[in-house]
């Protein structure tokens, strides 16, 4: 898992330098830009990295279900990240 503004770096690092970031794998940047080519298809093929972001939408993932995001200070911590309410809440 890396910050989000890690991979915006590396994004906009690769895109305007063509060349990745030297301290991180370059696989990892690479999963990272074809999760951003395939939201940027969705959107249609226009919105650059910074458009994404300012929609709200996670800019490198690959999934088409949930794309939408909000960024956060600090992730909780697994044990308090509570996806359901309390039972019979």
């Amino acid at each position: 898992m890396a910050p989000w503004w890690l991979i915006l770096l590396s994004l906009l690092h690769k895109h305007s330098h063509d060349r990745w970031l030297s301290p991180i794998a370059r696989q990892r940047q690479q999963y990272w830009n074809r999760g951003y080519l395939k939201q940027q298809q969705v959107e249609g093929g226009l919105c650059g990295i910074w458009e994404l972001q300012e929609a709200g939408l996670i800019v490198a993932t690959h999934g088409l279900g949930d794309r939408h995001g909000t960024v956060m200070a600090d992730p909780p911590h697994s044990r308090f990240a509570v996806t359901a309410g309390p039972p019979g809440g």
